[in-house]
C-alpha cells in the first residue's frame, strides 16, 4: 500500500514538472523530425501573426536572394549539415529562450522610447518562420553576416543580427540570449547616441548597424537560433522589417504630457512594457525563471518522499 502511494505521488509530482514547462521538456529532447512549416495554433492566435505569403514554406517564389544567388531556404534538404561544418552542435530553441529573447529586446526597446520619448515604438513578437530561417542559416556553418536575407513565397527582405564568439569567451553560453542582444546594444551607449543613428545603416559599421536594427520602432517580428561551431559560438536573428533608410525619417516623439503614443494598427499600449505599442501575448519571463524553483522543491518532496 505504502509503495502504490508512493508511486502515485511520483506520478504526480512528475506531472506538474512537466505542467511547469507547458510540454517544453519533451519537445527540447525529443523532437527532431524534419523541418515543418504548419502554423502553429499558439502562433496563429497572434493578431499580428505573419507568415510571409504561405503556411507551407518559406521559400521564395524564384529562390534566389537578396544578392541574386540560390535562396538556402529551398534546398531540398535546408536543415542538413553542411560539409564545411566542424564540430557543429545547434543549441535548440526553447519556449524559455525564445520568451527571454523576446523579453530583452522589448525591455530595451522599452527603454530607449521612454528615455527618448519615442512615440510609435512597436512591441517585438517571435516568428516561427523567422526562427527557422535563422537555423537553417546556421546548419551551413556561416558565421558572418548572410547576404541572401529573403524569405517567403512573394521574396520579402528581413534584416540579420549576428554575433561570434570565440571559445575564450565561452561565458556566453550562459544567459546567451540577453548577453547577445546587450552586446548589440548597452555596449553602445557609453560612446554612442540613440539619437545619432540618423543615416543610411546599409552605410553604417555592423556595430552601429545591429544596434539600429534592434531599436528600429516600426520593427515586428524576430526569430533566433544559435549553435556551437569551429571553435566558437554563433548567434543569428532574423528581423522584420528590416532596418533601411534614415532612422531619422521614422522617428517621432511624444509631447511632455504624453506617455505612451501608439500607431492605428497598434492603437494599444503594453501593459507590461508601457511605452510600447502591441498586445501582451507572452507569459512574463519572470514567471518562467521562478519555474525552476517550481521544480527544485518538485524533486525534493520526491526525494523526502522515497527516502522516509
Amino acid at each position: 500500500m505504502l509503495f502504490n502511494m508512493k508511486t502515485l505521488i511520483l506520478h504526480l509530482l512528475l506531472g506538474h514538472i512537466v505542467g511547469i514547462f507547458g510540454g517544453d521538456v519533451s519537445e527540447t529532447l525529443f523532437e527532431i523530425g524534419p523541418v515543418e512549416y504548419e502554423e502553429p495554433e499558439k502562433y496563429s492566435k497572434n493578431p499580428y501573426y505573419f507568415n510571409f505569403g504561405s503556411k507551407h514554406t518559406i521559400c521564395p517564389t524564384n529562390a534566389t536572394c537578396l544578392d541574386g544567388k540560390f535562396n538556402f531556404l529551398c534546398a531540398p534538404e535546408p536543415m542538413k549539415i553542411s560539409k564545411q561544418c566542424k564540430r557543429f552542435l545547434p543549441i535548440r530553441n526553447t519556449h524559455r529562450s525564445t520568451l527571454k529573447m523576446v523579453h530583452v529586446h522589448n525591455g530595451l526597446r522599452n527603454k530607449v522610447a521612454r528615455s527618448y520619448k519615442v512615440s510609435n515604438m512597436n512591441l517585438v513578437y517571435w516568428n516561427i518562420h523567422l526562427q527557422n530561417m535563422a537555423e537553417q542559416y546556421l546548419h551551413l556553418c556561416r558565421p558572418y553576416q548572410d547576404t541572401c536575407r529573403i524569405i517567403g513565397t512573394d521574396g520579402y527582405e528581413v534584416g540579420q543580427n549576428w554575433l561570434y564568439v570565440r571559445r575564450h569567451r565561452a561565458a556566453i553560453l550562459n544567459e546567451w540570449e540577453g548577453r547577445t542582444v546587450r552586446h548589440w546594444v548597452m555596449d553602445l551607449f557609453s560612446t554612442f547616441h540613440f539619437r545619432h543613428a540618423v543615416n543610411d545603416s546599409r552605410e553604417q559599421p555592423d556595430h552601429v548597424r545591429f544596434l539600429v536594427q534592434v531599436m528600429m520602432p516600426r520593427l515586428e517580428f524576430i526569430g533566433c537560433g544559435a549553435a556551437i561551431m569551429f571553435k566558437g559560438f554563433f548567434i543569428v536573428c532574423y528581423y522584420f522589417p528590416p532596418a533601411k533608410g534614415k532612422l531619422s525619417s521614422q522617428l517621432t516623439y511624444l509631447l511632455p504630457n504624453e506617455t505612451c503614443v501608439c500607431p492605428e494598427e497598434r492603437h494599444l499600449c503594453s501593459s507590461l512594457f508601457t511605452s510600447l505599442c502591441g498586445i501582451d501575448i507572452h507569459k512574463s519571463a519572470t514567471i518562467i525563471e521562478l519555474s525552476g524553483l517550481n521544480v527544485f522543491l518538485a524533486i525534493f518532496l520526491i526525494l523526502v518522499c522515497f527516502v522516509s
